[in-house]
Formats: structure tokens, C-alpha cells, sequence
């Protein structure tokens, strides 16, 4: 379901006025200041310099790729590059324009991108991109980085500050006081605050020391094996009396995992006289919404940054047990949204449907193993049952 940000039409309004200033703005001035940058949608480009080479006047990513080939690929496998997904788009004809325009501005953010989806609807799945080059890169035709570049084909590239600091991410990654659901106090996007109350934010560790390290264009997350055992440190002991699990952010600058879409199982089993037995944690923000009565939050139990968990299953000495870790990235949405909507009394096309099967089908395939733990019978010691790494990302 699209994320709610509560904005009225006037709001709407407002922003798009906004953006046109910002717009002239950049023309005029150039360099925009930090508050000007993000104006969401990123307003319209404008017509290219005369003195650009001709591909350069092109913005599509496609064409970025051809002097940048890395960047371009590490990216174009990213989510940032799959943001306008079957999932996002067969929702989009689900909700109100206020609420399409509310979830376009982050997750496909150029005013061109808007122009050609609302030319194609339904059928702009795999000819708009997401968050592409030019969204985070070019305003007003004129190109932004983290450090100047003066000859290029398509001009000077100013550095900005901006793209070495949390900020830059803030827009999208934090919904701001007043502007979409809160539960129990909390936004539903909180990224940014989770950030900025952490140590991380005080040892100076920004978003893009972990998702962009060395100034790679993954955007790497929860999807990522690796990325996420780097912030989930599971140790798991068998003592005298049974196993002991203990699960840790050692790693992530916010809530693990920071957005209510997915989903981390631990659980701990054995089998006790031919029964299975077995104890289990779900870390998770579960959220549930109903057209009467809104959103409700129904638990929270993620963890915040050093924060730990414990979980312990009782055994005979001559019992053996093992511990799994889940991870199922999209959870949320395969479980409850898009079964909700497939469900609901609301005209669909057979387009969006099936998108919106497709998309749940797919993200139910996202879900993968952690670690898994194997531990043997008390042998009269406290021991570590292995590091329970797993050698594939499945």
C-alpha cells in the first residue's frame, strides 16, 4: 500500500509552486541551497545548454552508463533502480492522486518520470526507472556530486557537501513532523531520526559509509545476505541447561530492520520424546490498517542500534537442537497488502492484477536464510555452536 504522508491538495499545491522556484533557482544561481535540492517531484530540467554534447542532453540512466559503466551497473541492479516495481505500480491505481503523487516523489522522483507514467499508466513498468542518475544528480540541466569536476561533456559538475551526509538521504528515508502516519509516536518512515538519536550519527558514520562505501551505487539493505548479517550478529551456546541465542545490531545506524515491510525469524528447535519443540522471535514492526478505524501498530520489536535480544530453549543433556534465522525482506507486503488488495471490492484492471500477483509470488521467493546453528548434546562444557554462516545469499 502506498505510504500515506497526509499531504492535502493545498499542500500539493504549494509544493509544486515551490519547485518552480527552486527550479529558477538553480538556473540562476547554479549551486542550490541544501532546503532547495529536494524539492519533490524534482522539477522539470528545462531545455539543455547549448555547449552539452548531444547524449548528454539525454537524462535517461542509459546514456549516463556509457561514461559511467560502474556506477552504472552497480546501480541498475539495486532497488534504487527497480523502484517503480510491479508491486508500486499495480498499488498506484489502488489510492487517491494525492497518495500516487505522495510515493512517486521518492520512488520514481523527476517531473519527466511523472509526465511519461501519467501518459502510460499501468504500462510504464520497465520504461520509467526509479531513483535514477538524474534524480539525485542534475537540476536544472546542471550536474551535482560530491566533488567538483570542472571539464566534462556536459559541463562542470559542482561538489556539494550535501552528497557526503545523512541529509542527502532525509527526504526520502523520513517522513517529516506532520506529513504521514505516526504510530506509538513514531513515523512510519523514522529512518532518519533512528539515525540521528544513534551513536552512529555522533561518530560521524552516515548513510553512505554503509550503503554507498567507497562510493559504490548498490544501495545495498535487507535484500543483501551479507548487508545484513553486517548488522545482525547472532551467537548461539549450548550450555548446561538447554541453547542460548543472543541476536544483535552491532551494525546497522538504525532500527533493524528500520520500515515495517519486513521480517526476521529466530527460532530455536529440537524434538523432545517424537514431539518437536521449539522457541521463537520475530523482530519485526507489524502494522496492520482498516479502511474504519486507520492504521493501528500491533508490535515493535526491532532492534535499535547495540541493542540485543536473548532467547533460550531448555534441553535434556543428551538433547540436540539447531537455530534458523529468516529473513524475509518484503514480508509485509506479500502477507497482508497485496492479498488485501487483490481481495478487496475495488476495481482492477487485468494489468494491474496481475502485477500485483506477480509482485506477491515474487517478493514470497525474496526470503532467505541467515544462519543456521547446529548444536550437540551437553558434553560438560559451554560451547559455541559454529558461526552459523550460510556460503550463499539463498
Amino acid at each position: 500500500m502506498p505510504r500515506p504522508r497526509g499531504r492535502s491538495q493545498g499542500d500539493a499545491l504549494l509544493g509544486h509552486r515551490l519547485a518552480l522556484a527552486a527550479a529558477l533557482l538553480v538556473v540562476s544561481m547554479v549551486v542550490p541551497a541544501d532546503e532547495d535540492y529536494w524539492w519533490l517531484p524534482v522539477p522539470l530540467q528545462g531545455d539543455p545548454p547549448n555547449e552539452h554534447h548531444p547524449l548528454t542532453r539525454d537524462l535517461s540512466a542509459k546514456v549516463c552508463g556509457y561514461c559511467h559503466p560502474k556506477q552504472h551497473q552497480q546501480w541498475r541492479e539495486s532497488l534504487h533502480a527497480l523502484a517503480m516495481s510491479k508491486g508500486l505500480i499495480g498499488q498506484l491505481a489502488t489510492t487517491s492522486q494525492q497518495n500516487r503523487e505522495a510515493c512517486l516523489s521518492c520512488h520514481s522522483p523527476r517531473s519527466e518520470q511523472w509526465a511519461t507514467w501519467k501518459t502510460l499508466g499501468s504500462s510504464a513498468l520497465g520504461k520509467v526507472d526509479g531513483i535514477d542518475c538524474a534524480g539525485c544528480h542534475v537540476r536544472a540541466y546542471h550536474r551535482f556530486g560530491p566533488r567538483d569536476v570542472a571539464e566534462t561533456p556536459h559541463g562542470k559538475v559542482k561538489g556539494l557537501e550535501l552528497f557526503k551526509r545523512s541529509e542527502f538521504c532525509q527526504k526520502c528515508h523520513q517522513f517529516p513532523p506532520g506529513q504521514g502516519t505516526v504510530l506509538n509516536g513514531k513515523p512510519l518512515e523514522n529512518t532518519y531520526n533512528e539515525w540521528k538519536a544513534s551513536r552512529y550519527s555522533r561518530e560521524g558514520k552516515t548513510c553512505q559509509s554503509c550503503h554507498m562505501p567507497d562510493g559504490r551505487h548498490e544501495f545495498k539493505g535487507i535484500h543483501d545476505a551479507e548487508m545484513t548479517r553486517r548488522g545482525l550478529r547472532v551467537q548461539v551456546l549450548r550450555t548446561a541447561k538447554g541453547m542460548y541465542v543472543e541476536a544483535k545490531n552491532v551494525g546497522a545506524g538504525h532500527a533493524l530492520p528500520t520500515y515495517t515491510t519486513p521480517r526476521i525469524t529466530i527460532r530455536a528447535e529440537t524434538t523432545e520424546q517424537g514431539k518437536a519443540k521449539h522457541a521463537e522471535f520475530v523482530i519485526q514492526r507489524r502494522v496492520t490498517w482498516d479502511p474504519q478505524k486507520g492504521w493501528r501498530e500491533l508490535s515493535d520489536t526491532r532492534l535499535l542500534p547495540d541493542q540485543s535480544l536473548e532467547l533460550r530453549l531448555p534441553l535434556m543433556p543428551n538433547q540436540g537442537a539447531k537455530v534458523t534465522v529468516t529473513v524475509h525482506p518484503d514480508q509485509d507486503y506479500h502477507e497482508r497488502v497485496y492479498p488485501m488488495l487483490l481481495a478487496a471490492p475495488i476495481k482492477l484492471s487485468q494489468q494491474d492484477r496481475a502485477m500485483l500477483t506477480d509482485a506477491r509470488d515474487e517478493g514470497i521467493g525474496r526470503a532467505y536464510r541467515l544462519y543456521n546453528f547446529e548444536c550437540t548434546a551437553w558434553k560438560g562444557k559451554e560451547q559455541a555452536c559454529g558461526d552459523g554462516r550460510l556460503a550463499v545469499n539463498k
